[in-house]
């Protein structure tokens, strides 16, 4: 009705009904046929359906400016319908980002992979964030190819950014990605590059969490004064800086998985 004003969508609603075009369906409006919908989609151009759905995703976000979240996916559907890449693409990426908050992964990696889809090659920040919310889903979902494929990509992205804060992010997710593999070795290593990294540019919230990192991956090998050095250490940092996401894990001495 916020498309059409000037049409009486009460009038107009009970003429489609009449004519069993549509009906009431868990208290919505909906086509008594799929092939009613089908049929009617067929029937208009490329030019009019983009203009429709244009339509409908400027009235989406009109209609539910002060609560835009829920909709999210179908913003990123209409305007996927459309020439709007850019909004097409900020769609996805929010809808992706709120279905892994949901922890609904298939459905968040099908926006990641619309918004990568669309996002240049060369628009380097863009990639590496949506890269980085993927190799995350990938992380959970124990597909390590992928994961690993995601994340050699994000080490030529940070590379080519010359971006050290980005690099040591990527580091720690080097870092949970050989301690699930249990290649300890690999995994300390990575860490300890990291730490120096996150050290050197000042970062305490990524230095905090490889002292998490190391002290976990100690405990697992055994070696507790070495494990209690990190955890003491980062224990101190998250302490004097208010830290209230590590504290608490680091204060639990084991820490926490990553």
């Amino acid at each position: 009705h916020s498309m059409k004003p000037e049409i009486s969508l009460e009038n107009w609603l009970t003429a489609c009904a009449n004519v069993a075009v549509l009906e009431i369906h868990d208290e919505c409006w909906r086509f008594a046929h799929d092939k009613l919908r089908e049929t009617l989609i067929e029937s208009l151009s490329d030019e009019e359906l983009r203009d429709l759905n244009l339509q409908v995703a400027i009235t989406l976000e009109t209609t539910y400016a002060a609560e835009l979240s829920p909709h999210y996916g179908r913003l990123a559907w209409h305007y996927s319908k459309t020439t709007e890449i850019e909004k097409e693409r900020q769609y996805a990426k929010l809808a992706g980002k709120q279905a892994a908050s949901q922890y609904s992964h298939e459905e968040a990696l099908g926006f990641f992979n619309q918004a990568l889809k669309i996002t240049p090659v060369d628009d380097l920040e863009a990639r590496y964030e949506l890269l980085l919310s993927r190799e995350s889903i990938y992380k959970v979902q124990g597909k390590l190819e992928q994961q690993l494929a995601d994340l050699e990509s994000l080490q030529r992205i940070v590379i080519e950014l010359n971006d050290k804060t980005k690099e040591a992010i990527i580091f720690t997710n080097w870092t949970a990605y050989y301690y699930n593999q249990s290649n300890f070795p690999a995994a300390i290593k990575t860490a300890k590059h990291a730490l120096n990294l996150a050290l050197s540019i000042g970062q305490n919230e990524i230095t905090l969490k490889t002292y998490n990192q190391l002290a976990s991956i100690l405990w697992r090998q055994n070696k507790p004064k070495d494990a209690h050095f990190y955890a003491q250490t980062g224990l101190e940092l998250a302490q004097k800086t208010s830290n209230q996401n590590y504290e608490p894990w680091l204060l639990n001495g084991r820490c926490r998985h990553w």
